[in-house]
C-alpha cells in the first residue's frame, strides 16, 4: 500500500511552526479530513516525562537531538495510512526522510533574531541576541538546502489566512494569481517528490494555481536540467528569459531578451534592461532603437531613492500598455511599489521565499492577498518590514476596498513633495513610525509634537494628522503594579506622550548617554524601568546597581532589548503588544472619522 504523505515544518526558533501545525490541523478538521499532527518537541517531552528545559538542563543539548531522531522515527515507522504533519525543533539535524514535503516556514523578521524568556540557552556566554544570530548563519543553508518549499508568513498573524490553506493544497484560488513566478534550481526537489510523470504540471503546487506565467532564466540551469524542465512544462505558461548567449528557446514560449547581452537580432515579446546608467534618464533612452522589436520593455534596474522612483514611475506612465518598470534595491524596499502595480504592469513577478530571484519581489502571502484598488494604506518608518500594522489594519481597510503596504521611508525622504507623490500613487491613510514621527509633526502642522497617524482628505487636497500613542501608552500601564519609582529608558519620540500619562515622580533616562534627562532627578533603584528604545538605535543599559521588579517595553518586536534586559536581570517582562493594538484601535478611530468628512 501506498504510504501518505509527510510533511514536516522546519524554520528557526520563534518563528511559528507549532502554530501554524495547529492551524494546518484547524483546517483538516473543517473539511473533514484525517491526519496526524505531532509537535516534535512536545513528543519528545511526553515520552520523556520531563520538559525540554530540563532535559537541557539535565542531559545537555547532544542527548536530546537524539532523542528528536529516535522520536521522529518512532512516527516514521508508525505512520502508513494518513497524512503526517510534524512540527521540527529548530536545531533537528536530520536525517530528513526521502520524498517528504519539507515546509522552509519563515517570517522576514527571521533575520533580525529573537530574545526568548522561555527557551533554553545553548550559548550562555554570548548575549541572547548574539546567540540568534549565530545559530541562524549555521542553519538557514541547512534549512534552504534541505526544503522542498518554502512558505513565509506575516508578521503579526492572528487569523487563519485563505493564502495557507490554498499552500497546503485544501482550496483552490478564490482568483487567478496572475504575475510571473521564477522556477530556480532549488524546486528540483519538489520535482522529486511529485512524480515527473504527473499528468498535473508537476512543478507547480496547488497554490500556484492561476499564475501567468513561470519564468526560466537561462543563467540558472544547467543545459540537461533545462531541456528537462521545459519538457515538464506547456509552453502557453513559459516565460523564457535570455540571460546569456548559448541557449535557444524553444518554439511557442514568451521570451525575453536582455539588453546587457547586446542588440535584439530578432522579435522578442520582452526586452529587459537590469544595468543601468549612473544618469536614469539615459535608461530611459535605451530602448529608442528597438520600439518595433518587441511587445514590452522592462526597466529593472537599482532605483537609489524616493527622487528616482518617481522618475521611473513618470517612464512607465509614458506608456503603461507597453511599459514595465521593477525597481530594485539591496534591501527589497520597492516590493511595495511592485504589489501595488500588480495587476497593472506585465511582467510582474513574485516570490516563493524570502530571497527569491529579487529581493524587491513580492512575497507569496502579499500577492495572494492583493487586490486591485484605487487607493491603498500603509505604515511609513524606517525599518517597516517587521511591523505588524498591514496584517492589524487588514479587516479594517479591506472594507474600504485598499490594501495595506509596507512603505520604508527614511528621515531623509520624508518630505512634502514625496507625500504628494505617494497621494498621486493612491495613499489616503498611513501609519507612521520610527524615525518619522518628529518629522511628520512638522510637516502636517500638527499641535502634536510627534504624530503617528495621517489621512488625506481628497475635498480639501489636504492631510489631517494626530497620534495615538497615549491611548495605547495608558492601556499598557495598566499592567503596572508600581505607583511609584517609575524610570522611563530612552523614549526621545514619544516622551511629550508618556509625560502626560505617568505621575509627576516619574524619571526619564537618556538611553544615550545614561543620565537623567533635565528635570528628572537620579534613581538609585526603581521599581520599574519603561523601556523606550529599540534596537535601531544606540543606547546603553541601565544601571548593573538598578534591580527593577518590572520592564515595560513600548516596543513588541521579538529582539527588543528591553526583552533581553529582563531576561538578565531575571525580573517580570511586559510586552508592548498590549500598547501597539491598542494605538492601533485608535487609529481606526480617527480614520473613520476622517471619511465621515471627507
Amino acid at each position: 500500500m501506498k504510504r501518505a504523505q509527510v510533511t514536516l515544518f522546519i524554520g528557526h526558533r520563534g518563528v511559528g511552526k507549532t502554530s501554524l501545525l495547529k492551524r494546518v490541523e484547524g483546517y483538516f478538521k473543517q473539511q473533514n479530513k484525517k491526519a496526524q499532527f505531532i509537535d516534535l518537541d512536545a513528543y519528545v517531552a511526553s515520552k520523556a516525562c520531563k520538559s525540554i528545559l530540563e532535559i537541557f538542563k539535565n542531559e545537555g543539548e547532544g542527548p536530546f537531538r537524539k532523542y528528536e531522531r529516535e522520536a521522529l522515527q518512532e512516527l516514521l515507522t508508525a505512520h502508513e495510512s494518513l497524512p503526517l504533519f510534524v512540527s521540527l525543533g529548530a536545531g533537528f539535524q536530520g536525517p530528513y526522510p526521502e520524498g517528504a514535503r519539507i515546509v522552509f516556514v519563515q517570517r522576514v523578521s527571521d533575520a533580525k533574531g529573537r530574545v526568548f524568556l522561555d527557551r533554553p540557552r545553548l550559548k550562555k556566554d554570548i548575549s541572547p541576541l548574539q546567540e540568534f544570530s549565530e545559530l541562524y548563519q549555521k542553519r538557514h543553508q541547512v534549512y534552504l538546502s534541505v526544503c522542498t518549499d518554502q512558505l513565509v508568513l506575516p508578521e503579526g498573524q492572528k487569523e487563519n489566512p485563505a493564502f495557507e490553506m490554498c499552500f497546503f493544497g485544501l482550496t483552490k484560488n478564490s482568483h487567478p494569481l496572475g504575475g510571473c513566478l521564477t522556477l530556480t534550481p532549488q524546486k528540483q526537489k519538489e520535482w522529486k517528490r511529485r512524480a515527473l510523470n504527473s499528468k498535473q504540471t508537476p512543478i507547480l503546487s496547488n497554490q500556484y494555481t492561476g499564475v501567468s506565467k513561470i519564468e526560466i532564466r537561462t543563467d540558472h540551469w544547467p543545459e540537461a536540467s533545462l531541456n528537462s524542465l521545459l519538457k515538464c512544462l506547456s509552453p502557453d505558461k513559459i516565460l523564457f528569459a535570455h540571460r546569456n548567449l548559448h541557449r535557444k528557446a524553444p518554439d511557442g514560449v514568451m521570451t525575453d531578451w536582455a539588453l546587457e547581452l547586446g542588440p535584439p537580432s530578432s522579435f522578442f515579446d520582452i526586452l529587459s534592461l537590469h544595468k543601468r546608467e549612473e544618469d536614469l534618464n539615459k535608461s530611459f533612452q535605451a530602448w529608442s532603437s528597438y520600439e518595433k522589436q518587441a511587445d514590452h520593455f522592462k526597466l529593472a534596474v537599482p532605483i537609489k531613492n524616493f527622487k528616482e522612483l518617481q522618475q521611473g514611475h513618470a517612464w512607465y506612465l509614458q506608456n503603461p500598455k507597453k511599459h514595465c518598470f521593477l525597481p530594485m534595491s539591496k534591501d527589497g524596499r520597492w516590493a511595495w511599489y511592485r504589489l501595488w502595480h500588480k495587476n497593472k504592469m506585465f511582467p510582474n513577478f513574485f516570490k516563493e521565499g524570502l530571497l527569491g530571484s529579487a529581493l524587491d519581489q513580492p512575497l507569496y502571502f502579499q500577492w495572494y492577498d492583493f487586490f486591485p484598488a484605487k487607493h491603498f494604506a500603509a505604515i511609513l518608518g524606517q525599518p517597516v518590514s517587521h511591523s505588524r500594522t498591514p496584517n492589524e489594519q487588514k479587516e479594517f481597510f479591506n472594507k474600504k476596498n485598499m490594501p495595506v503596504l509596507n512603505i520604508p521611508m527614511s528621515l531623509e525622504e520624508c518630505t512634502k513633495d514625496h507625500l504628494v507623490f505617494l497621494a498621486q500613487l493612491g495613499l489616503r491613510a498611513a501609519a507612521v513610525t520610527s524615525p518619522l514621527k518628529l518629522k511628520m509633526s512638522e510637516l502636517m502642522h500638527s499641535s502634536e509634537k510627534s504624530v503617528n497617524t495621517i489621512f488625506f482628505n481628497e475635498s480639501q487636497n489636504s492631510w489631517l494628522s494626530t497620534n495615538t500613542d497615549s491611548y495605547g501608552f495608558s492601556e499598557q500601564m495598566k499592567l503596572c503594579r508600581f505607583s511609584e519609582g517609575l524610570v522611563v529608558w530612552g523614549g526621545r519620540g514619544v516622551l511629550s506622550s508618556l509625560a502626560q500619562a505617568l505621575p509627576t515622580t516619574t524619571s526619564f533616562y537618556s538611553a544615550t548617554t545614561g543620565t537623567p534627562r533635565v528635570s528628572s532627578l537620579p534613581v538609585k533603584n526603581p521599581k520599574v524601568v519603561i523601556w523606550a528604545v529599540g534596537r535601531d538605535h544606540s543606547f546603553q543599559w541601565p544601571p548593573s546597581s538598578w534591580a527593577p521588579q518590572q520592564i515595560i517595553d513600548l516596543n513588541y518586536s521579538e529582539d527588543s532589548p528591553g526583552r533581553e534586559y529582563a531576561q538578565r536581570i531575571g525580573c517580570e517582562y511586559i510586552s508592548g503588544e498590549t500598547m501597539f493594538y491598542q494605538q492601533a484601535k485608535q487609529q481606526r478611530v480617527f480614520w473613520s472619522e476622517c471619511w465621515t468628512q471627507n
